[in-house]
Formats: structure tokens, C-alpha cells, sequence
């Protein structure tokens, strides 16, 4: 679509150059104003392809959460086999639990947003949704750092024991 439109804008260009030099001044300005409108439409459909690859990205990167979750969740079994007190670890990971979901339903409302999108206005309304989302996944961010820090201070004795005992498996 975004090509098709390019190759109009091009022709619109060569054929308003052409005109310049037979053409009356009132058949200039209305060749140079179909010129503008076209551009107006192709910057137009432009932003809605950067919204709609934007909104697919953070898609992608909110399906990822789930199996960050799960992630966390294995390490929490490994550190429990291992007879540690995970209490601490399951509270940050329910956190980032509630933070996942807090974020997949902004990326729901960012996409209903994007969805309905007709003119300038709102895709500025997407784009404001789609920082929500941004927003939201800073937080998730921060819990899984905090998990991770939580995770690698209960993890380090338990590695400093499989060292002595070589058939420790790693998470």
C-alpha cells in the first residue's frame, strides 16, 4: 500500500514538473495542491505502519512475560528441592504476576486504540497508549531485577555446593 502510494506521489511530482511550463497558474496551484494531498496521504499512511510495527513489537515483547513468569517459577521449584525458603522469591514473582497482567491489559487497550485509528488525533491517542504500555513494562523490568537479585543471593550457596558435588544441575 505504502509503495503504491509512493509510485502515485512520484507520477503526481513528474506531472506537476511537467506542467509547469504550459500550463496557466490556476492549473499549477490545482496540480501542486493534488501534489500536497497526495503527500498528506502517504505521511499519513506512513505513521499508521510505524504505529501498527510499534503496537506488533510490544506485542511480541508482552507475550514474552509469560514465560519470564515461568521462568521464575522453575528457579523457585530448583531453590525449594534444594530445602531453601523461596517465600521472598514467590512474592516478588506473584508481583511481576500482577504487573504482567496490568500490562497485557494495557496492550489490549493500545491495541483497541490502534485499531480505531481515522485521523491525526487519534493516532495520537495510540501513541499515548502505546507509552502506557511502555510505562507498564518498565515495572515489570524492575520487579524481574529485583527477582533476579533475590534469586542469585538464595542461588549462590546452593552453587557453592554443586561445585563439591559435580551432578547439580543448574536451572
Amino acid at each position: 500500500n505504502l509503495a503504491v502510494l509512493e509510485e502515485k506521489l512520484n507520477a503526481q511530482k513528474v506531472k506537476v514538473e511537467a506542467l509547469a511550463e504550459t500550463v496557466t497558474n490556476e492549473e499549477l496551484k490545482n496540480a501542486i495542491k493534488d501534489l500536497k494531498d497526495l503527500w498528506k496521504e502517504v505521511r499519513k499512511a506512513n505513521q499508521r505502519l510505524i504505529v501498527q510495527l510499534t503496537n506488533s513489537k510490544l506485542e511480541n515483547m508482552v507475550e514474552k512475560h509469560d514465560e519470564y513468569y515461568n521462568a521464575m517459577k522453575m528457579r523457585i521449584d530448583y531453590l525449594a528441592k534444594k530445602g531453601i525458603d523461596t517465600a521472598d522469591l514467590d512474592a516478588v514473582a506473584e508481583k511481576f504476576k500482577s504487573e504482567v497482567d496490568d500490562l497485557k491489559e494495557a496492550q489490549k487497550e493500545a491495541e483497541l486504540v490502534w485499531s480505531n485509528v481515522k485521523d491525526k488525533e487519534d493516532l495520537e491517542g495510540a501513541k499515548d497508549a502505546q507509552a502506557k504500555v511502555r510505562e507498564s513494562m518498565k515495572a515489570t523490568k524492575e520487579t524481574l531485577k529485583e527477582f533476579l537479585k533475590a534469586f542469585n543471593e538464595l542461588y549462590k550457596p546452593v552453587k557453592g555446593e554443586g561445585k563439591e558435588n559435580k551432578e547439580d544441575t543448574t536451572p
